[in-house]
């Protein structure tokens, strides 16, 4: 007979350890400070005029880059009463987008949605011989805005920790 107890265990261990983490808007700093100081008021999502910034499952903002991209206005941060987002912190978001292998382009399908909203031009094609040409993300010029990410029909692009991407370096 099977030990359901184990079983139930393992599941949420699992689940647990699959879950990333919350992208937090720009301006927020470290994700303790940032958690520390935020009072869930909801102010920067109600005045983010992309609706990029949303309430987490946790209950703090965060950014959902399959509903828009964030433009780094700065809105939120003027709005932030108690200063979890602050100008003194780095305005980077520390997540970078990676291309995962449901891209449309893995199955010899002719498509260039997220190159066709990247401002920065940071999705460059790549030609291979007899082949559609596969999208690559130059991390120097990408700004982490998200624009990419909406337009795909696939949900190709992920966006992953930049600490995650430094110990793996595997972007495509």
């Amino acid at each position: 007979m099977a030990d359901l107890t184990k079983r139930a265990w393992f599941s949420k261990s699992a689940q647990q350890h699959k879950k990333k983490p919350a992208i937090r808007p720009p301006f927020s700093g470290d994700e303790n400070t940032f958690l520390a100081k935020c009072t869930q008021c909801n102010a920067c999502v109600t005045a983010c005029p992309t609706q990029v910034i949303e309430l987490g499952a946790d209950g703090y903002p965060q950014l959902n880059f399959q509903k828009s991209e964030c433009d780094y206005c700065q809105v939120c941060v003027t709005q932030c009463q108690p200063q979890a987002l602050s100008k003194n912190n780095p305005q980077q978001i520390q997540f970078i987008p990676v291309i995962n292998q449901t891209c449309l382009t893995e199955q010899d399908i002719y498509c260039r949605s997220c190159a066709e909203n990247c401002e920065p031009m940071a999705i460059q094609f790549s030609y291979q011989n007899g082949a559609i040409a596969k999208p690559e993300i130059n991390l120097d010029e990408c700004t982490s805005c998200g624009a990419c990410a909406a337009p795909c029909p696939v949900e190709a692009i992920q966006f992953n920790p930049l600490s995650y991407q430094l110990n793996h370096q595997a972007v495509r």
